[in-house]
């Protein structure tokens, strides 16, 4: 795959909290780009480490990176601050720990040229050594419509950093603040913008799990992690609802958004700590509101249907339930 060399700016995106150690790998491997025309955003987001100091010092010695300071809000914020001064044609977001191949933003900008598209799907790789050229790897036509049936199924991942986008996709979607699952609220959206889609089966992007405070790594266990993945899923479930296109995806949707909820309510700490009052009030409405379709619902465990039984007589008796 050849790639075109022209003006058109690429915004790369990085959300920046204490990862001193690992964010010059990060910043280097955009810096270090076949493509240069770039304008790279790094949004401190409160670091109390050295990482405030290295991107200043990125800054100094580089004119197309641009450094925001901010307080501690979370990754929601710090991309929505970013996206606010964005000013190139297309945008990628790329996590603070992880790095990108030397030829990636060429190859991009050249499949979207060539192809007249409005968003790229890459692949990415857990084992640096995976980080290699495949010169015949395949460009997948695909219609913007086909892409989010796959991201709302869960077929392909929900994190913004798997994808090349159009800036335009992005103009009036801001993630929610202090969430932990934002890619997989806004995804959706910037893709229901899109018309011709590409999925690049090449692998372009390290995707560096060993880090504690990666920005993407949510636990999926914690109560914190659960709760804002029933959030995405109603969300989901609702951006889904009364299209005819996407009836098959609408159950998916609703599926998970049952059981990410059910199993917040069968946890002490969901239903004491006021943290999780509005998602408590929120679930628990959604639940009871729909209790018989979820009894009726084939691929809905049995035990769930338990559960939403007994959070519909009362959200605390759930709890009891679940143990035994």
């Amino acid at each position: 795959m050849s790639a075109i060399m022209n003006n058109k700016k690429i915004t790369v995106i990085i959300g920046v909290f204490n990862v001193e150690s690992l964010l010059q790998r990060c910043v280097d491997s955009i810096i270090d780009q076949d493509y240069k025309d770039l304008e790279i955003i790094l949004v401190d987001d409160g670091s109390i480490d050295g990482s405030s100091r290295i991107c200043d010092e990125y800054a100094a010695k580089d004119s197309r990176v641009i450094v925001i300071h901010k307080k501690n809000e979370g990754l929601s914020v710090a991309r929505n601050v970013a996206l606010s001064v964005a000013s190139g044609e297309y945008v990628s977001f790329i996590d603070s720990d992880d790095r990108l191949r030397r030829d990636a933003y060429g190859l991009l900008v050249g499949i979207m040229e060539n192809e007249n598209l409005d968003l790229i799907k890459y692949d990415h790789c857990i084992e640096e050594s995976e980080l290699r050229i495949n010169p015949e790897a395949p460009v997948e036509i695909v219609d913007a419509k086909e892409i989010n049936k796959r991201v709302l199924c869960d077929e392909y991942g929900s994190q913004l950093w798997q994808y090349f986008f159009k800036r335009s996709l992005w103009d009036g979607i801001e993630s929610p603040a202090g969430r932990l699952a934002q890619d997989m609220m806004t995804l959706h959206l910037a893709v229901d913008k899109a018309g011709k889609c590409a999925v690049f089966h090449d692998t372009l992007y390290y995707y560096y799990q060993v880090n504690p405070t990666n920005v993407s790594n949510g636990n999926r266990k914690s109560i914190k992690g659960t709760a804002d993945r029933a959030y995405a899923y109603w969300l989901r479930t609702d951006y889904c609802r009364g299209k005819s296109e996407y009836k098959t995806e609408e159950k998916i949707c609703f599926r998970k958004a049952v059981d990410y909820s059910v199993s917040c309510f069968s946890r002490k700490e969901f239903l004491n700590d006021e943290r999780f009052t509005s998602d408590s009030i929120l679930f628990s409405k959604r639940i009871r509101r729909s209790v018989f379709r979820i009894l009726f619902l084939r691929k809905i465990s049995l035990g769930k249907k338990i559960g939403a039984v007994a959070l519909f007589i009362n959200k605390r008796l759930l709890s009891s339930v679940m143990k035994k």
